[in-house]
């Protein structure tokens, strides 16, 4: 499960516990501070944040003060959490902004890398990471079929549920600022793209890609700057999937 909390966090990330108390009186509780084991000034360390059971990933896409980026993965004993390990693309860059955004779901991590440049100068791209014991390898790097070029800023925005994994693109360099969505699902250990998701009422520079959501067959796109009747509006698209599952 993802989240924001650390957009308003500087190179820390406080992890969150709710108290046993009855559900009309829960507290939240601070039960651990993380750290990057080779934290530096202006590594962004905690722009993105994500959980799953006892495990969570955390972007740092500034990560060496080169923004070629890096993602921190934590395990929680039950007390306390431990760096478990730091993972970065294979193809690492400069300026690949890798771990701008993250998701997790079980023994899966989805990192977006909205500046990557196989595809064209910051055309973007998402990377998948499995764990295998407690060691995460890098299975896929997500790239669009559909001939994006550079300035897109593909992995703006990841989620994750099951073998499905969506990822947004708010900038839309090369559909005259319209933003999309794209959806990859994963057959044994290959990755391919399964839709391409755009709103109806789209508008110039309505930011629609900005953040992404799934559960399931269902999956949430946000349009932050979306205008109605000339008026700037925030909205939401919900799609409807069609039904693909495989098993990992």
């Amino acid at each position: 499960m993802r989240g924001s909390l650390a957009r308003a966090l500087g190179a820390c990330v406080c992890a969150l516990a709710l108290a046993a108390c009855p559900a009309a009186a829960q507290n939240i509780i601070e039960i651990d501070k993380l750290l990057a084991d080779d934290g530096n000034v202006a590594d962004l360390f905690g722009v993105s944040v994500a959980v799953s059971g006892d495990t969570a990933v955390i972007g740092a896409p500034d990560d060496e003060g080169n923004t070629a980026g890096a993602a921190y993965v934590y395990t929680f004993n039950g007390t306390s959490w431990t760096q478990q390990q730091k993972i970065t693309s294979n193809d690492a860059d400069l300026r690949d902004d890798f771990g701008h955004s993250v998701d997790i779901e079980g023994d899966t991590i989805v990192v977006g890398a909205l500046r990557d440049d196989q595809l064209g100068n910051d055309a973007g791209a998402a990377y998948v990471f499995i764990r295998n014991g407690n060691t995460w390898s890098q299975q896929a790097k997500l790239l669009p079929n559909d001939g994006l070029t550079g300035g897109n800023g593909v992995g703006d925005a990841v989620a994750i549920s099951g073998n499905t994994v969506i990822v947004g693109m708010r900038f839309g360099a090369n559909q005259g600022g319209l933003g999309r969505a794209y959806v990859f699902v994963r057959s044994g250990s290959n990755w391919s793209q399964q839709a391409i998701l755009t709103a109806n009422d789209d508008t110039l520079e309505s930011r629609f890609g900005s953040d992404v959501g799934i559960s399931g067959d269902i999956a949430i796109v946000g349009a932050p700057e979306h205008q109605h009747a000339g008026t700037l509006l925030s909205s939401a698209c919900c799609d409807q999937l069609v039904p693909l599952r495989t098993n990992m």
